[in-house]
């Protein structure tokens, strides 16, 4: 981590900031925001968010297409996704304002089952750095 340097990115091109034309990206809405550091972050965040809607997250391969990750920075993006996971478990429950996050069986059955693939994930990735 300590090699990370704080490069800006547009960290909010998640999937609801895109504009699809015949199953390609055509542009990007909503660039009022930058982040400094890993852009791996952000497809952390939203491959993490597309699996908790149960969504299809082949455009977070084509992100890391696009940014060809080594295997070590590979590892660091499967580290921010359990990092997202575990935050997402614990906003369940919690009331913001006049909104309260819903959770019951099946929200938690779903976030466990994404936080054991992602651990399966992580453990492949430290095979991949021993080998």
């Amino acid at each position: 981590m300590d090699k990370v340097q704080p490069t800006p990115y547009l960290d909010d091109i998640s999937t609801k900031n895109l504009l699809i034309n015949e199953g390609k990206v055509s542009g990007i809405i909503d660039i009022d925001w930058m982040g400094f550091g890993d852009m791996l972050t952000f497809v952390a965040m939203t491959k993490v968010a597309l699996l908790n809607m149960n969504l299809d997250t082949e455009y977070i391969d084509y992100l890391l297409d696009e940014i060809h990750p080594n295997a070590a920075e590979y590892k660091a993006f499967v580290f921010y996704c359990l990092m997202f996971c575990v935050d997402f478990m614990g906003e369940r429950g919690i009331q913001f304002l006049d909104k309260t996050i819903p959770v019951n069986e099946s929200i938690v059955g779903r976030l466990n089952e994404i936080f054991e693939l992602l651990m399966e994930e992580w453990n492949k990735c430290g095979e991949r750095l021993v080998s």
